[in-house]
């Protein structure tokens, strides 16, 4: 009588074990059944992107909108207008072709139009436009305002680019962007010392 109910014990023991790993099986293929084409490979970008450049650094990587878009919403990128108002910037068409350029810049503070201009100077090289963008001498310092420059395409859509800018003649962009490069580029170079990096944290 007791060996039977050893050996029921041990049938019921090996029940469960056998049922959890059955489980556990088809569990699995069900899981990666169902999660065999969640992965997939992204597209390249259907609108131009834009950029400014100083010294060769790229900064400020602007995407575009279709529509027109609320510039006073644009608040968390300040593109540095320097004594001379002019910035450079680059344009990756990703293959779209560009008809015209144009700039407008707004008072945030009241909205009042300053600048409509269209660019003709631009250079392209393959799918790169580079140009320069010189800003008229109504701005105030310390001020912000809104830059929107609009690509019309060769399909005939328009689409906006918003940064905000500010003069600042007396400060060191330059100088700055080159810093934040470095300790960029230094995060990632095995042969930068971590300490160095770190004394400026």
């Amino acid at each position: 009588m007791k060996k039977k109910h050893i050996s029921k014990g041990i049938l019921k023991i090996i029940y469960c074990v056998v049922v959890f790993f059955v489980s556990l099986t088809v569990f699995g293929a069900v899981m990666n059944r169902e999660n065999k084409d969640t992965t997939m490979t992204m597209s390249d970008a259907t609108l131009p992107v834009v950029s400014f450049q100083i010294g060769g650094i790229r900064y400020n990587e602007m995407y575009g909108y279709l529509a027109e878009r609320d510039y006073t919403r644009f608040r968390e990128g300040i593109t540095p207008l320097l004594e001379d108002r002019t910035l450079a910037y680059k344009i990756d068409t990703y293959g779209t072709g560009i008809k015209k350029i144009n700039v407008r810049v707004r008072s945030i503070s009241d909205g009042r139009l300053i600048e409509d201009t269209q660019i003709y100077d631009y250079v392209q090289s393959g799918q790169i436009v580079t140009g320069e963008i010189t800003v008229k001498d109504l701005l105030e310092q310390g001020k912000n305002y809104s830059l929107c420059l609009v690509l019309t395409l060769e399909d005939g859509r328009e689409t906006n680019y918003y940064t905000n800018i500010q003069p600042c003649e007396e400060y060191p962009v330059k100088e700055v962007l080159e810093f934040v490069k470095y300790f960029h580029d230094g995060t990632f170079d095995k042969y930068v010392s971590q300490q160095e990096l770190s004394s400026y944290m």
